[in-house]
Order: C-alpha cells, then sequence, then structure tokens
C-alpha cells in the first residue's frame, strides 16, 4: 500500500503543483481544505485537540495531505502514520516572502506576521533539524518552483518509488509566485 505522503513545506511553494503531481502519480492528494470546506489546518488541530490522529477521517480517502503546516504536526505524523514520506516544498526566502504578501494583498488581506525571511528560515530549520536523525528515505526537499520540469519528476517519483510520467511536471497558480 502506497504510504502517507505529508508535505509538510512551506505554502506558496508549490504546493498545489505537488499535490497534483501526486494525484498523477495515483496517489489521491488533497491540498489546503477537504471538500466540505474545512481547511486541513484546522482539521489537524482540532483532531490533535480530540486525541485523535492527525488527519482522521480523511486518511481513510486521501494519502497526500498538502498546505496544513505540518511543521506543527511533525511528531504526531511521524508517529501516528509509520513508514510515511514528508516533502519539504521550499523556494527562494526572498520569492517566498513577496509571494505570500502577494496573495494577501490579492485576497485584500492583512499581511500575516509570519511572512518574514526569519520566519522561512525558522520553519525550514525546524523541519531539517526533525528529520536530521531519521533514515534519508523517508525525507525529501523539492524546489519546485525553481526546478520543474522533468528534475522534478525525477526526483518526486524516485523518492516514491514510481515511474516518471511522460508529461510536463505541473505548474499550478504560477501567476501567483512573482
Amino acid at each position: 500500500m502506497t504510504p502517507y505522503i505529508f508535505n509538510i513545506g512551506l505554502n506558496r511553494a508549490g504546493t498545489n503543483s505537488l499535490t497534483e503531481a501526486l494525484n498523477i502519480l495515483g496517489i489521491p492528494s488533497i491540498h489546503y481544505m477537504s471538500e466540505d470546506g474545512r481547511q486541513l489546518l484546522k482539521l489537524a488541530n482540532d483532531n490533535t485537540r480530540d486525541n485523535k490522529d492527525v488527519f482522521d477521517s480523511l486518511d481513510v480517502d486521501y494519502r497526500g495531505f498538502s498546505d496544513f503546516a505540518g511543521e506543527l504536526f511533525l511528531d504526531s505524523l511521524y508517529t501516528q502514520y509509520p513508514n510515511s514520506k514528508f516533502i519539504l516544498t521550499n523556494r527562494n526566502p526572498e520569492a517566498w516572502v513577496k509571494s505570500k504578501t502577494f496573495l494577501w494583498e490579492v485576497l485584500k488581506q492583512e499581511t500575516p506576521v509570519e511572512c518574514t525571511i526569519d520566519d522561512y528560515y525558522h520553519k525550514v530549520d525546524i523541519i531539517r533539524y526533525f528529520f536530521k536523525d531519521k533514515p534519508d528515505d523517508i525525507f525529501l526537499e523539492l524546489n519546485i518552483c525553481e526546478d520543474g520540469g522533468s528534475d522534478t519528476w525525477n526526483q518526486l517519483c524516485s523518492f516514491l518509488d514510481k515511474d516518471v510520467p511522460d508529461i510536463e511536471f505541473p505548474r499550478l497558480h504560477e501567476s501567483y509566485k512573482r
């Protein structure tokens, strides 16, 4: 059976594209929000508060989860879902801040506090530190925004032990990646 795949990296770093790629590879995956309109982060927080598995109820239908502030749940995901794989999507820090700020402007909302280069490095460092003494075959860093293309397919498919599809790697929502 396909292991659970958790995109624990930064949002605004190719998370939609990764989710689409996982679906193309036959791994049912969900991004940011469930069909009933619940944000994955809220569901994860609620389930954790209620002493349930992080993605209880969704983990029956989905094997891949993206864009839910995964760094907040690393210990729980690692222990509740044995043999899972974790993908840190990252990108150039300045581009990440610019993309997040642009998105918040488009949504006409105030820019969140967590939108500085220091916040970028803090999140990435937390994730890298967590995996520093874990097996290499459960953690992958992908820079979809800058790599893309066949190299991203090769890295992802090698990590997941899947054949590389004969199509371009998905590049979703690039207009927000300014």
